[in-house]
């Protein structure tokens, strides 16, 4: 179910029979048991194998998307806990290094995942779809957004047709013209209005490119990305993004 994921939101966006397979497996009876005679032998201080330890990790991270609210934030410790178990013991294991960069993702230590991933691009062994992670996760950290853009189009000049790093520019460029409309009062309205306008310009243009490989995505930027605290609040009244976004 899982060859060929690179991450398992897509899994359960795209594939939902899929995901609903899955959630039923990881829940079984034969999965419970064998995670709870780990957790026990682990408690108890018996020496696990990689062949256990992996499997146990790759379990517990698997199950954090399938959890609701505090039964999610319990998951995310226990994957947490044996993804770092499956580190020891071999330190430089890409996937579970994402994936612990991931779940760090999860519970909100953002800055922490970000120098992971950043440090792991840096190897030869990084694979390609890092760039694209971190031209997401840039997002979630405090003026990274050039960054975040600079990711997204390494990203993209690989991959153009993928609308993923195109949402992520435009979400960057859109964060971007927010922080500077709202520092405008202090830096003055004459000087920052061209810039203004090339940010808005490109968190538009970046939009209208990634809608047209996925239109049917306009649904979700309506209903979540121009809340506040979102990457588009600053634009929600926007004219032409509201007519871009009715059109699809």
């Amino acid at each position: 179910l899982l060859s060929g994921i690179e991450d398992i939101d897509d899994l359960v966006a795209s594939r939902k029979e899929d995901a609903a397979k899955l959630g039923v497996q990881l829940n079984s009876e034969d999965v419970k048991k064998f995670l709870d005679d780990a957790e026990e032998a682990a408690r108890t201080g018996l020496s696990l194998d990689w062949d256990v330890i992996s499997k146990v990790a790759n379990l517990h991270y698997y199950k954090t998307y399938f959890e609701k609210d505090g039964a999610k934030e319990v998951q995310e410790e226990r994957a947490f806990e044996w993804i770092q178990r499956a580190l020891i013991q071999n330190p430089f294991h890409v996937d579970f290094t994402v994936k612990y960069a991931d779940v760090l993702v999860m519970m909100d230590r953002y800055q922490e995942a970000v120098k992971i991933l950043e440090d792991l691009d840096q190897t030869n062994e990084a694979p390609a779809y890092l760039k694209q992670w971190l031209g997401y996760f840039l997002l979630l950290v405090p003026n990274r957004e050039d960054a975040a853009i600079k990711y997204s189009e390494e990203y993209h000049s690989r991959f153009p047709d993928d609308g993923d790093p195109l949402f992520n520019m435009a979400c960057a460029y859109a964060q971007k013209y927010c922080s500077l409309k709202r520092r405008q009062g202090l830096v003055g309205e004459e000087s920052t209005a061209g810039e203004l306008e090339r940010l808005r310009k490109s968190a538009l243009d970046n939009l209208r490119e990634a809608l047209a490989l996925e239109p049917d995505y306009a649904e979700t930027v309506k209903a979540k990305w121009l809340l506040p605290g979102e990457s588009f609040e600053c634009l929600a009244k926007d004219d032409e993004l509201l007519s871009l976004l009715n059109k699809k």
